[in-house]
């Protein structure tokens, strides 16, 4: 399976990324790389996250992390949506 990143992904990572970077460098790199390595994880195992609350999504919990990555399986990819910090506002279209 090919894994596609989606603009909205992508923005929420380095927005997630900048906003750890500005408190501490070292673990905000730590904290992209786990989230990035989850990611790429789902091009052999499409389906290792649960259903999620609307048709054809799943939100794939990132262990160790307060990170939810919301995404599609869709032919032969995975469309990485989104991605949220547990303790904020859950979106409502992947």
């Amino acid at each position: 399976m090919k894994v596609v990143w989606s603009k909205r992904f992508v923005r929420a990572l380095r927005r997630e990324y900048e906003y750890l970077r500005a408190n501490d460098p070292i673990n905000a790199v730590k904290v992209r790389d786990r989230i990035i390595h989850a990611a790429d994880s789902l091009a052999q195992f499409p389906n290792r996250g649960r259903a999620w609350r609307l048709p054809e999504g799943r939100e794939l919990v990132i262990p160790g992390l307060p990170y939810v990555l919301i995404y599609r399986v869709k032919g032969d990819q995975v469309l990485l949506a989104s991605l949220f910090h547990t303790s904020r506002n859950w979106p409502y279209q992947v």
